[in-house]
């Protein structure tokens, strides 16, 4: 499917009738955000479920559509258990509208929720098993995380409904951001300062320690929204190194911070049974 990356695509399509792009028929909106809109659909060729982004280019953006072509081209020779694969990007356009133009994105549909529905489904008073799950999505993400940014590519839009928990309970990484945007899903839109890296609220560019960030600010999210929970100073510590506003004082690397967080497990784990049984 690599081969049609770089070709401009009619889209046709509203917010009414759906449509298509090309052969892609575009099904259910999945999501929506300051960036574009995630779609639901099938790809007959290679006769798979997909998920298509469409990107809008605002005038002002359109010279940087190059970069977002190369960072899709980045992702698509990526191959990781934790990452959906980008199977095709290009240049869209609407033939009866032709400043309606972006860059759209398809990549494998993972059968799931995304993290903060399944997070919302977690209950109310956390205890260490479910502790233990969070942490190993988290530690999975964390890995995929790690095996992008070897390949040079940041993500740029960390946070828990760009995860999807697949239906054995594994994370996977999906929808990364187009460079110059901060997009905002709806699931979390009164929050959207909560994961984005400082830097990247000032208008700086997003890179491997941006993703550390928005892992750190996701990971705290999901632990201390449980009523009651006390996290153990060693886990808050290496958390809080990764939200630090200065980009140089956090984590050299995901798997400087990966392995700081499995050795802080254990404790976080004591806190939080003796809680329970006190």
């Amino acid at each position: 499917m690599a081969s049609a990356a770089y070709i401009e695509v009619p889209l046709h399509a509203t917010h009414e009738d759906m449509g298509s792009l090309g052969r892609y028929a575009l099904r259910h909106e999945l999501g929506a955000g300051a960036c574009g809109t995630v779609w639901t659909s099938f790809d007959p060729e290679a006769n798979c479920e997909v998920a298509v982004t469409l990107m809008r280019t605002p005038a002002s953006q359109r010279h940087r559509r190059g970069e977002v072509l190369e960072q899709a081209r980045g992702w698509m020779a990526l191959r990781h258990p934790g990452i959906a694969r980008v199977h095709e990007a290009g240049v869209f356009v609407d033939p009866r509208d032709r400043t309606r133009t972006g860059v759209y994105v398809v990549r494998e549909r993972v059968p799931g929720v995304d993290m903060q529905r399944w997070l919302d489904m977690l209950p109310a008073n956390l205890d260490p098993p479910a502790a233990e799950q969070i942490l190993d999505l988290f530690t999975e993400l964390g890995h995929a995380l790690a095996a992008a940014h070897a390949q040079g590519l940041a993500h740029r839009d960390v946070r828990p409904a760009s995860v999807i928990v697949d239906f054995d309970g594994h994370a996977h990484l999906v929808d990364f951001a187009a460079v110059g945007t901060l997009p905002m899903h709806p699931s979390d839109a009164d929050e959207t300062p909560r994961y984005p890296a400082p830097e990247l609220r000032r208008g700086g560019s997003a890179d491997a320690l941006a993703d550390q960030y928005g892992f750190c600010a996701s990971l705290h999210a999901a632990l201390i929204r449980q009523p009651g929970v006390r996290l153990s100073r060693r886990l808050f510590d290496v958390i809080r190194r990764g939200m630090a506003d200065d980009p140089a004082a956090r984590w050299p690397s995901m798997d400087a911070l990966l392995a700081a967080l499995a050795k802080s497990r254990g404790g976080w784990l004591r806190v939080l049974t003796s809680k329970l049984r006190g």
